[in-house]
């Protein structure tokens, strides 16, 4: 197989001109690398959580703790993927270097930014988990919704709860 460099140059799928770091809630999907079922297994529409789920699940209970706008709400791992929202409230963080920016680019207390902790984190503790160094774990990019109103939140908030289920293998 020959490298394209076109195939690893995706464009972003995010809307442009919105400010990710805006307060607000996000419904976002991060699915495993390849569709693998590394999270776990659903039986009769319950999750059972593998230990690399129960990884990713700690992993994103932890976020309130790292970026203190962060307010969880409904979230499932299923399988091969998670959905969940994430609530951030109150201004950005305000950043008096030069350089407002991190990796790739992201502006500190974003969505982004938090994505980014919440897949490198995971990714880090299952490979140490299962001994496999500088694997990646997740697909590159990760799918994300604005929510703009509160009946869409509780559609959205449904969607997640019963999404296992909804689960086919």
């Amino acid at each position: 197989m020959h490298y394209n460099p076109q195939r690893h140059h995706r464009g972003s799928i995010r809307l442009k001109g919105y400010d990710y770091s805006s307060a607000g809630a996000y419904f976002v999907t991060v699915c495993v690398r390849n569709r693998k079922h590394a999270l776990g297994s659903v039986r009769n529409g319950r999750v059972d959580l593998s230990p690399n789920g129960l990884i990713v699940l700690q992993a994103w209970q932890y976020l309130p703790q790292r970026f203190p706008r962060v307010t969880l709400d409904a979230f499932v791992v299923m399988p091969d993927h998670i959905h969940g929202i994430i609530i951030l409230s109150g201004d950005p963080p305000s950043d008096n270097r030069r350089d407002h920016t991190r990796a790739r680019g992201t502006q500190p207390g974003s969505l982004p930014a938090i994505m980014q902790r919440l897949k490198s984190l995971s990714t880090q503790l299952i490979n140490k988990a299962n001994n496999t160094p500088g694997q990646r774990f997740w697909q590159e990019d990760y799918y994300e919704h604005i929510v703009r109103s509160d009946d869409e939140m509780e559609r959205i908030r449904r969607y997640i709860v019963t999404n296992p289920t909804r689960w086919q293998d």
